[in-house]
């Protein structure tokens, strides 16, 4: 026996020597009750409302009688030729893959949404000769087939907007029915059904292009006996049971485990030709479906839903495959929906696909299910050697289910599958005594989007055709609203330098335009630099917008400071970007000053005025990260539940770890750590204990560490010269606000985390300290960065410039620079002083050149001066009649005219001027 391999705990299942169309046709024959005519319970139903397209089982055995004798007669289909099926969900999906397989031939299922390259690469490489699709997708099908005869070896399935048999072209399957007789594929010994290729479904891999997984007869037929063996709730109540077939059919989980698996569980199919959210509740309803399969992103959405306006009440399962799902989202579903229930499974194209999956009477929603029948698992570290069962590592499975192997790719087969038999999945995790399979991590870099997988080198080969790219990767970013990972690029240009966006925005384009819609870069870009460049990282610290909670201000007053510090902090960050062009930016807390005090319609417009003076004015390639203040949610004990929440639902987390410039960006909420609320600190907590695990078992890169509140120090510690404000920093606290972190608090993240460099805010001005690492006696800087804002308390504003370097042997791997804005109140009190020697000046020449004036002149004057001014006033006609009586006060009115003419225009200007500036 083995060493070190577990068997399934379930009883073996004996698998017939039958083909599949044979064995699943006399199944179906053997169990359903409504194997005639007289049966109102189908096998298929169209789910689109509306539709009457329902298939009972005589009349899908006759139609897959004719259309095979259609193939071999009319196209001329043989045994090992390979027919492609490009189709959406259809009543008829399972119509025409036993068809083709009653002949022995050879189904290739494929997207149709693929494009016309990627149908071409599966076309050549799979050798298909003959394809069946659906009518919208001819187009596609003509520019990808080269090697197809078209129109002659091709056939369609009409579709609802394309209902037309009498198209020029390629003939609906329908015009092809025949009752001739043709020689059917019955092998009769295990080789044979071992050997004979039911299906060749591709998979995305690691290395390259996809690779097409072949599986046999005895791999189907053994897949779904192993199914059926666990699903034993469908047969309690056999023929009330009715399953919504929204996953894809061209996917083997819902070809095999779901249209081939549940009929023979006496369940009627309903299907659906593309998911949409309505449309799924609404057949719930009308149809009363009891049994779904769907992916982790998809129960999620129904986990969020709001109070749901469908009768759900006839739902009792759902399985969930594809990728692993949350047990957070399970509970939060089954709290929402307390008839359903959620049960995992796991498996692989390479397997058919089923490997595991939970029993409706023995379920564990931390699992992936228990081991199906018929299967061994065992684990093995990086060099190939198995350990104890228990013990995290690759899993591996032996069975009756295992793919023969990669189409024309010996390689790649005997790397998957070792010599013993067992196939290396590329997924980490364990198996436990009652047979339990857990999937913890991937080793393999597939990225699985809803469900799909998604080959980071098939895109990264696409975007290097491109001639703007000099080099590029492709990585799974996770998305926690749509809870799964979306494809994202990291892009360098052939001219790193321009760093130019709408380059970057016209590859994406171009890149997406060539692949399914799955695979398409909905991550984003980065446009990242050479490795040998410096990263430069602007920190801004206490930006702290102006608001009514600031200075107990109203009316008035308040908006005029409103007014002049928005106009101060937008001039100061444009100023940045367009002379640094720092490619991240990190904002250090405190975003606005009253944000944890504001009811939430007022703090949402305050929100968007943040976003106004700062992430609007962002180049799109520049990335942004926000840290949560004190202002923003409390501090410890006085956190604003609230407030945090809200932060985390517009903002973005307050706990992140960023891989920037070859260095570990560690944005800490130190804030919350200090709460006596479990819940509340949990979130740190559990990044502290991560961060700590990294260190002990592997070298990390260089680490720094953000935290909003500076960390404790002595008292009368020195914070160098830069400091504007008395030379120590204060140690106060008081309702939501300290000064610095505890003494104990500081000791934990030196001794968990041991940085390279500490940034902090929250003090206004500028501090630059030592600090010793207790655990090791190591010494690391904080630098504490001043205040952005000009109202902060400080007379000069400032940021914070990080450039990061390649790691090297020195460990001189970072450079710090404090950059001080411009002291803005001198700079009203120069335009204040100039605007006021203006005046004197244009006064003191006016007054000159009056002196030479005579009487009958300033007369003249003082007519047009009453003309002149752009506004009618009675004061001028007033000054006239004085004239007569008192040169002086002519001569003054000369002089404010002029002034009036000069100085008004000027002022106007400066102010203009300034606000544009």
């Amino acid at each position: 026996m083995d060493e070190y391999v577990s068997r399934s705990t379930l009883a073996d299942v004996d698998i017939p020597l039958l083909d599949l169309p044979s064995f699943w046709f006399s199944r179906m024959n053997q169990i359903h009750a409504f194997a005639t005519d007289e049966s109102p319970r189908p096998v298929f139903v169209d789910g689109k409302e509306g539709s009457m397209e329902v298939l009972f089982l005589k009349r899908m055995h006759k139609l897959c009688t004719q259309l095979a004798s259609g193939l071999y007669h009319e196209l001329g289909v043989r045994n090992g030729d390979m027919v492609a099926v490009v189709l959406p969900n259809t009543v008829y999906y399972l119509v025409v893959t036993l068809a083709i397989q009653m002949i022995g031939a050879t189904c290739t299922p494929a997207n149709p949404a693929y494009t016309a390259d990627e149908l071409a690469f599966q076309f050549r490489h799979s050798g298909t000769k003959y394809v069946i699709a659906a009518s919208t997708v001819l187009p596609i099908i003509q520019a990808a087939g080269s090697a197809i005869s078209y129109p002659d070896h091709v056939l369609y399935i009409s579709c609802a907007d394309d209902a037309s048999m009498d198209r020029p072209g390629p003939r609906s399957i329908f015009r092809v029915l025949s009752d001739k007789p043709f020689p059917r594929f019955q092998p009769r010994t295990k080789a044979e059904l071992q050997n004979a290729a039911a299906f060749v479904c591709y998979s995305s891999g690691t290395t390259g292009l996809p690779k097409g997984a072949v599986l046999s007869h005895y791999n189907i037929v053994a897949n779904i006996l192993q199914g059926i063996a666990v699903q034993s709730h469908m047969s309690s109540s056999r023929y009330q049971r009715k399953t919504l077939a929204v996953l894809p059919l061209f996917h083997s989980f819902g070809l095999v485990l779901m249209a081939h698996s549940l009929p023979l569980c006496g369940s009627s199919l309903v299907t659906m030709s593309s998911f949409d959210m309505s449309q799924f509740l609404r057949i719930i309803e009308l149809h009363r479906i009891t049994d779904t399969l769907l992916v982790p992103p998809v129960i999620n959405a129904l986990a969020k839903l709001p109070l749901v306006e469908y009768d759900l009440s006839s739902l009792k399962w759902i399985v969930s495959g594809a990728s692993p799902l949350c047990t957070d989202t399970i509970k939060a579903l089954e709290l929402s929906f307390p008839h359903i229930h959620v049960m995992q499974g796991y498996g692989l194209t390479e397997t058919s696909p089923g490997l595991s999956l939970n029993s409706p009477h023995c379920r564990n929603i931390h699992s992936s299910g228990s081991l199906l029948p018929n299967l061994e698992c065992t684990v093995v570290d990086d060099y190939g050697t198995r350990l104890k069962p228990g013990s995290s590592g690759e899993l591996c499975f032996r069975g009756p289910n295992i793919m023969t192997g990669y189409l024309n790719n010996r390689d790649e087969t005997d790397r998957i599958i070792d010599s013993s038999g067992f196939l290396h999945t590329g997924d980490i995790g364990h198996i436990d005594a009652k047979g339990h399979v857990y999937v913890t991590d991937r080793k393999k870099e597939l990225i699985k989007f809803n469900g799909f997988q998604v080959a980071p080198a098939e895109l990264e080969g696409v975007l290097m055709q491109h001639p703007q790219i000099k080099d590029c990767a492709v990585v799974g970013a996770f998305c926690v609203k749509r809870q799964t990972e979306l494809p994202r690029a990291y892009l360098v240009l052939n001219n790193s330098g321009l760093r130019s966006d709408d380059v970057a925005h016209a590859v994406l384009q171009w890149a997406n335009a060539r692949v399914a819609y799955y695979k398409r870069l909905r991550g984003g870009y980065v446009l990242a630099l050479d490795h040998t460049d410096p990263v430069h990282v602007a920190i801004i610290a206490d930006p702290q917008i102006v608001d009514a909670y600031s200075y107990n201000q109203s009316g008035l007053l308040l908006r005029l400071t409103e007014f002049f510090t928005d106009i101060y902090m937008r001039k100061s960050y444009t100023a940045l970007q367009q002379l640094q062009q720092p490619p991240t930016i990190i904002f250090l807390g405190d975003l606005m000053d009253g944000g944890r005090e504001w009811a939430h319609t007022d703090w949402i417009k305050e929100y968007q005025r943040f976003l106004l003076l700062f992430v609007n004015r962002k180049p799109k390639s520049t990335r942004v990260y926000h840290m949560a203040g004190n202002h923003d949610i409390g501090i410890g004990n006085t956190i604003v539940q609230n407030a945090l929440q809200r932060f985390h639902e517009y903002v973005g987390p307050t706990n992140q770890i960023l891989d920037i410039g070859g260095h570990q960006i560690i944005l800490l909420d130190t804030l919350t750590l200090e709460s006596d609320n479990k819940d509340v600190r949990k979130s740190t907590q559990q990044t502290i204990d991560w961060l700590q695990t990294e260190r002990t078992e592997m070298q990390p890169k260089p680490r720094i560490l953000f935290t909003h509140v500076p960390m404790w120090r002595p008292p009368n510690t020195n914070c160098g010269p830069l400091r504007q404000t008395p030379y120590a920093m204060l140690s106060r606290s008081g309702y939501q606000f300290r000064d610095q972190l505890f003494q104990n608090t500081t000791e934990l993240l030196l001794n968990a985390i041991q940085p390279h460099a500490v940034f902090s805010g929250d003090d206004h001005d500028t501090c630059t300290i030592s600090h010793v690492i207790p655990s090791t006696n190591k010494m690391v800087t904080e630098y504490t960065i001043g205040a952005f804002g000009w109202a902060s308390g400080v007379p000069i504003a400032s940021y914070a410039l990080l450039t990061l370097y390649p790691r090297s042997s020195n460990n001189t791997s970072f450079v710090v620079q404090n950059c001080f804005l411009p002291y803005q109140l001198g700079i009203y009190q120069c335009y204040a002083l100039a605007f006021v020697c203006s005046i004197v000046l244009v006064a003191i020449c006016c007054y000159h050149d009056s002196n030479s004036q005579s009487v009958s002149a300033l007369n003249i004057e003082m007519g047009l001066f009453s003309h002149s001014l752009p506004w009618q006033h009675p004061l001028p006609q007033y000054a006239h009649t004085l004239s007569k009586h008192s040169t002086v006060v002519k001569r003054t009115l000369l002089i404010m005219k002029d002034v009036a003419k000069v100085g008004v225009p000027t002022f106007v200007a400066c102010i203009l001027y300034f606000y544009t500036v």
